[in-house]
């Protein structure tokens, strides 16, 4: 797994930092909601849990009823291709954005969640993984 993970997770693993994972799709109406509830939350807690996000419209195509699919131009981009690697039905799985991933700082995923959840829901899982 670790050979499919972008650079910035990588580091946060490494200096074991709990992380927030946001995938999101910049082109959808959901983005915009998830963001300010993801916001909200980071604002909150600033400090204690990292914030890590990818406009997967950058590495994959999304349709109208939000599936996944990679692009053919990561081949030659290493974080794009680590991106769509991690989405990928060997990893994550991620088949719709928003799509979060709360990991607690020994790198273990503490909850993922797919669709827009609201600020009370990330909240709850942030502190989940800040324990």
């Amino acid at each position: 797994v670790e050979d499919a993970l972008p650079d910035v997770i990588k580091q946060r693993l490494e200096s074991q930092r709990p992380m927030l994972v946001l995938f999101y799709d910049a082109t959808q109406k959901t983005t915009d909601d998830q963001r300010v509830a993801v916001d909200s939350v980071m604002a909150e807690y600033r400090g204690l849990i990292d914030l890590v996000s990818f406009d997967v419209s950058k590495y994959v195509s999304t349709d109208a009823s939000g599936v996944v699919t990679p692009k053919d131009a990561i081949i030659d981009d290493p974080t794009a291709r680590a991106v769509a690697t991690l989405m990928g039905s060997d990893h994550l799985n991620v088949k719709f954005t928003p799509y979060i991933v709360f990991v607690d700082k020994q790198g273990f995923i503490t909850y993922r969640v797919r669709g827009y959840v609201d600020s009370a829901f990330i909240e709850r899982e942030v502190l989940r993984a800040t324990e």
